[in-house]
Order: C-alpha cells, then sequence, then structure tokens
C-alpha cells in the first residue's frame, strides 16, 4: 500500500485538487492521510466566529476515509510550532509521498520545512501549482526553482506554464506535468450547456473595497457603464452577475450602486458556481478563476492593463480589450471566435480535453521513480533571484528556526 501525506495550506488550491483527494481516499492502494496547517488550520478556533467556506472544505474532508493532522499552533507562522507538529504526529520516513497544495519557496509559510522534514530517500515529494502568477514574477520563478527544494515533482495547470517553466529550469524536464484543475471535472460533469443562457457575468480585479492595495487601477461602476454591458443585459432580459474580488469580507461592495432587479453584486462564490451553465459570456479582469469559463467553452473576454490582474497565460489571446474602449452589443458576442477560444484554452488547462484523474494516474505509475537532488546549477538558479541571506534559510532551514525561536523568545523579551 502506498501511504501518503497531503499538505493542505489555503483554501482555493486544497479545494481545486480536492476531487482528486476524494477518489485516492477511496483507493484501496493508498492509505491518505492529511495535514492541515495555516489558513486552514483555523478550524480549531476555541472562539465564537462565523462559519466560512474554510471549515465547509474540512467538512468535506473530515467526510472521507482519510487520517486528518492539525498543526499545534494553527494561526502561528512559526517554524518551531510546525516541528513540533511534525515531530508529535509523524516519523522522518512515515509516507512514501508527501503532497503540497503549494510550492512557494517563502521560508515563513512553513511549506519548506514540512518538505525538509520529509528528506527520507524512500519519500518523493510532489507539489501543486498555486495561481496564475506572471511568468516573470517571483512566485511563478520560486516555484520553478523549487526542484530537489521543495519537491521532486510538479503538477503544473496548462502546458504553456509547463514550457514557462523549463524555461527556467532545465531540470525540471520529465518532471514537470499540465495537469489542469481537478475540480473542474466535477464543474464540467453538473455544467448543463442546454440550459438557458440568460446571465452576463462580469468578474472584477481589486477593487478599492477589497482589503488589499494592487498595482493596477481598480475597476468601477463607470466601467460597466461604459461598455454598454449593463444596456445590454436589459436589452435581452438578462441578468447581469457582477463577482467582486475581496481578500477581506467587508461589507462594502464596490459595485453596490448597480444592483437592481437584474443586477447581482457579490463576493459569494456560491452564487457563481450554482449559476454556471446559465452564463452566456464572461468579461472580466484575468485571474485562475478565469479558466473555469474557458474550460466549459463559455465564450470569454479578458479586460488588459492597468484594470486588470497579471496576464500572465492570457498575454497573447485574441480577446483581451481595453474597458475603455470596448462596446458591448449584439453583434460583438456573435463574432466571438469559440473554436479560436478552444484551441487557445487547451495549452492553458491540461484537463480540458481529460479528466485531472487520468492524468495523475499516468504519472503516478510511469513517471515518480526517483528524488531530485540540487546541484551546484541548482544553487546558481536560485541565487540569481535571490538574497543571499533567503538563500541560505532555503539550504538551511532549520537555521531560519533557531533564529525565530531566539528572537520570539530571547530578545523580545529582553
Amino acid at each position: 500500500m502506498n501511504k501518503i501525506l497531503i499538505c493542505l495550506s489555503y483554501f482555493r488550491t486544497a479545494r481545486s485538487i480536492l476531487p482528486l483527494i476524494k477518489i485516492l481516499s477511496k483507493d484501496n492502494s493508498f492509505d491518505v492521510n492529511i495535514f492541515l496547517y495555516r489558513q486552514l488550520g483555523t478550524v480549531i478556533r476555541d472562539y465564537n466566529y462565523q462559519y466560512s467556506d474554510v471549515d465547509l472544505l474540512v467538512d468535506d474532508i473530515k467526510k472521507l476515509d482519510v487520517n486528518i493532522f492539525y498543526n499545534l499552533e494553527p494561526y502561528s507562522e512559526s517554524s518551531d510550532y510546525i516541528t513540533k507538529s511534525l515531530k508529535k504526529f509523524f516519523l522522518k520516513d512515515d509516507f512514501n509521498y508527501v503532497f503540497f497544495d503549494e510550492t512557494n519557496l517563502k521560508i515563513t509559510w512553513s511549506s519548506l520545512l514540512i518538505s525538509y522534514y520529509f528528506s527520507s530517500n524512500k519519500t518523493i515529494k510532489i507539489g501543486f501549482q498555486e495561481g496564475s502568477p506572471d511568468y516573470q514574477d517571483e512566485t511563478f520563478i520560486s516555484m520553478s526553482n523549487g526542484l530537489g527544494y521543495m519537491y521532486d515533482y510538479l503538477f503544473l495547470i496548462g502546458d504553456i506554464d509547463v514550457e514557462e517553466a523549463l524555461k527556467i529550469n532545465k531540470d525540471l524536464k520529465g518532471r514537470c506535468f499540465a495537469i489542469g484543475l481537478p475540480i473542474y471535472d466535477d464543474y464540467k460533469k453538473s455544467y448543463d450547456n442546454k440550459c438557458k443562457k440568460n446571465i452576463l457575468l462580469f468578474i472584477t480585479s481589486f477593487t478599492k473595497q477589497s482589503g488589499k492595495s494592487s498595482i493596477f487601477k481598480p475597476l468601477e461602476p463607470k466601467h460597466i457603464l461604459k461598455s454598454g454591458l449593463l444596456q445590454y443585459a436589459n436589452e435581452n432580459k438578462s441578468k447581469l452577475l457582477i463577482k467582486e474580488k475581496i481578500k477581506i469580507k467587508s461589507k462594502s461592495l464596490a459595485f453596490k450602486s448597480l444592483e437592481s432587479s437584474n443586477v447581482i453584486v457579490s463576493y459569494n462564490d456560491d452564487i457563481l458556481f450554482n449559476n454556471l451553465s446559465n452564463i452566456k459570456i464572461c468579461i472580466g479582469a484575468p485571474s485562475t478563476l478565469q479558466l473555469l469559463f474557458f474550460f466549459l467553452r463559455i465564450p470569454t473576454i479578458i479586460i488588459k492593463k492597468p484594470y486588470s490582474g497579471r496576464l500572465s497565460k492570457f498575454k497573447n489571446y485574441k480577446y483581451l480589450v481595453d474597458i475603455n474602449k470596448i462596446k458591448i452589443n449584439k453583434n460583438y458576442i456573435k463574432n466571438l471566435d469559440i473554436n479560436y477560444q478552444n484551441n487557445f484554452a487547451k495549452r492553458m488547462i491540461g484537463n480540458f480535453d481529460k479528466e485531472s484523474i487520468d492524468i495523475f494516474y499516468y504519472h503516478f505509475k510511469n513517471s515518480f521513480k526517483k528524488k531530485f537532488t540540487p546541484n551546484l546549477l541548482s544553487h546558481y538558479r536560485l541565487l540569481k533571484f535571490l538574497s543571499f541571506k533567503k538563500f541560505i534559510f532555503i539550504l538551511f532551514p532549520y537555521l531560519y528556526k533557531k533564529i525565530q525561536y531566539y528572537y520570539f523568545n530571547v530578545i523580545k523579551k529582553i
């Protein structure tokens, strides 16, 4: 039996691979164990709080035939707590495979410390891509250079991500694969293409009310009014759903002023997902969420800078528009080339034409053969974009742990 540990840190990344976890939990050839830390550790709060999407996700995980372990101190970034948790629950060679829902080399995120703990020669580590950062962004470069430090094999979203990662790190050849987003397979099963398409969807980038600053200009109600989207909805007896992107669930919504009997403004994911089959067209800022509409073959328009998010895989898309110049009307929508869009999507989404679980099993049986040991070239690539201090902490993460412990328990108490 293959004994595996799946380390889950964030709601969105964990949710995207949950269908894969469900299938593995039913496979008698796997003994599945889950370690929850960082954001997903918040479910063991000891005071009254509002039930959230995070809790619902963990409730779903609890229903599975898996063993679940929590970080001893879910709110702490302290590597000391992570190490105590690992030592309490696991031996260093307990698992044949360890999976991570994110692969950032940022030492304060604790994932690297977990990876180093399971450094036994019998343990192969596999990472999943988190989000869709620009390919020149430190997040993507860090992920691509994590081979041997964070993981031995890497699952990316699409073929284009694989190509870009290989440009950064040639050692990834034969070690990184496009798997898509497993949760999309579930959405496809429930998607009804015969439903009435009476919803126009607008997805914002971060707004002034998002709770997060941004290098991009915020989208505002005036952009929807100027684009003709609202007028088109009224003329065609369609509803306009405005999905706001937020980090903090504030009471204030930037597009609240547009709400009416046929305009819905919400940050709630459920409203969107429960109406997927009714969406006629999607227009919005580039994000990982936008990939879902490409996947479901829904006509999709992407807003370009300065009112958008990072373009990454969308930068060469034909329907990349200036929100100040576009005019949505019947002819514009009629002239969208869905065949072009589908061909474009095939490179962005690994499971566009096949299911993620089939891709996973293929590579599990044929690709996950041996660990990767970083060499001098690996170290050189890291030094090219990291400071020397960060580089040393990645090579010796427990040095960081000792310094952190000394800082919090000695210096701050003086």
